[in-house]
């Protein structure tokens, strides 16, 4: 959702939606989405700085709904810590060079492991074909990749997933 791209300081301004949501109507409007329409994955439904509003969203769905900070956590160890101390996520998104150092994103990686938050590793935008993430899933272990819509930049790292399962399978093939 990335709400804090719509969020005025005080309500959240869809242009579609005849008004404004101030933060409970938000609450009630995003969770109303997820039942609605059975969603699996809600990322970014409140501003980057609103971990309780996630807290109450979580609380509220008890469901298998990815509730993913991105803007929220930013792959921050410390905003991730604040955000598992608030209950307010169950899922975060995990950028390699938004934080500027691989051992950083490791940390990070394995502090969301250690208190049951899925990590999804990502591109960010502006993202080149560059496919390292695809390696870094692989490698850390981490079971979602976020590459965004069909596109050649998206293609190198899903093409890059595939080639690594063919490699992982040619290998275990010829262990037997």
């Amino acid at each position: 959702m990335a709400a804090s791209t719509f969020f005025d300081g005080k309500e959240y301004i869809y242009k579609n939606l005849p008004q404004r949501l101030n933060p409970e109507k938000q609450l009630s409007y995003v969770s109303n989405l997820i039942k609605a329409h059975n969603l699996f994955y809600v990322e970014d439904p409140f501003h980057e700085d609103d971990f309780e509003g996630f807290a109450k969203l979580i609380r509220k769905m008890k469901s298998n709904c990815l509730i993913v900070g991105d803007d929220l956590t930013a792959t921050n160890l410390e905003r991730l810590k604040k955000a598992v101390e608030m209950k307010s996520i169950n899922a975060v998104i995990i950028k390699p060079n938004q934080n500027g150092s691989l051992l950083r994103t490791k940390e990070v990686i394995d502090f969301a492991k250690a208190n049951n938050i899925i990590p999804i590793i990502s591109h960010r935008s502006g993202e080149t074909s560059d496919s390292m993430i695809a390696d870094l899933a692989v490698a850390w272990e981490i079971p979602f990749i976020k590459t965004g819509i069909l596109g050649k930049e998206r293609m190198a790292k899903l093409n890059r997933l595939m080639h690594i399962e063919r490699e992982m399978n040619a290998k275990e093939a010829d262990a037997k």
